[in-house]
């Protein structure tokens, strides 16, 4: 269990990174916020956990992923790969990014099993694990 520091983060949009370096597992969210009139559209990614935590809260409404660093993401089931414009450059830059990392480390992203309304399911369940934005995005 890890334990909270308080911040809680509840995103817009949402996508999950695994990344393997050397056989050591972590999973961080990427999360991106439409702004308002007077501030910015925004982006955050976790510190990561070692474990895939995403956890349906039904009291909530939301998923709960808790993080090494003690922060919590309270994740939507209708925010996953919904990013404004902004998120979604975030994302490709990220991913475009990915040819660049050391040898031994592996980075993907989860592709996740979507209702026909479009809303991640519960429990979550993991279809695949994709290098590239276009895969990504695709429906399996």
């Amino acid at each position: 269990m890890i334990n909270s520091d308080g911040r809680v983060y509840t995103p817009d949009g949402w996508t999950i990174f695994h990344i393997n370096n050397n056989g050591a597992h972590s999973y961080k969210v990427l999360c991106t916020w439409s702004g308002g009139y007077l501030d910015g559209d925004s982006c955050r990614l976790s510190s990561g956990a070692e474990d895939f935590n995403l956890i349906y809260d039904a009291k909530i409404g939301l998923f709960v992923s808790e993080q090494l660093s003690g922060s919590t993401y309270h994740p939507s089931r209708a925010g996953y790969q919904r990013h404004n414009v902004y998120g979604a450059a975030i994302l490709q830059r990220t991913i475009n990014s990915f040819d660049m990392v050391p040898p031994g480390i592996k980075i993907s992203l989860l592709k996740l099993r979507i209702s026909a309304d479009g809303l991640v399911t519960n429990p979550v369940e993991i279809l695949d694990e994709v290098g590239c934005y276009e895969r990504y995005y695709t429906r399996i």
